[in-house]
């Protein structure tokens, strides 16, 4: 009786093991697409792209490198499309990724491109303020008069 219950308990792991171990490529033939992404400039970049792409129905595989500026996407085309992808990164993040073989140009403005220049000015120019209010005290009565 025992035994039994060993073979059935293995048997039952088995199973259980077997299923949870399918690989996604059994669901469905997989394609692999390369996208160009905007932006990315270390590694937690392109962690963030890659938990984006991870959280769509249909993502196998996601490998973000922000030192060639893209990212390679194995997927299941019945469950996912290269749009939803592309709008998943430039909706969820502050970067920019494009369909292959569409225009790359980069949306410059007038203190250069996108999000993270006018971040970086705004935060200086913040930082100026607060220094100079800081030490107002120090600095010359011109600068600071009550007339």
């Amino acid at each position: 009786m025992q035994t039994a219950k060993r073979i059935i308990g293995s048997l039952v792991v088995l199973v259980v093991l077997g299923f949870a171990v399918v690989p996604a490529a059994a669901q469905g033939a997989t394609e692999t697409i390369e996208l160009p992404v905007e932006g990315m400039v270390c590694p937690f970049c392109a962690a963030a792209v890659e938990n984006i792409l991870a959280d769509l129905d249909g993502i196998v595989l996601a490998q973000a490198d922000p030192t060639q500026g893209k990212v390679t996407i194995t997927y299941l085309p019945e469950q996912v499309s290269p749009e939803q992808m592309v709008d998943a990164i430039n909706n969820q993040t502050f970067y920019r990724a494009y369909l292959p073989g569409a225009d790359t140009t980069p949306r410059t403005g007038p203190f250069g491109t996108g999000f993270p220049a006018l971040a970086l000015i705004g935060g200086l120019m913040l930082a100026a303020v607060i220094v100079l209010w800081r030490f107002r005290d120090r600095l010359p009565r011109v600068w600071f008069s009550d007339n």
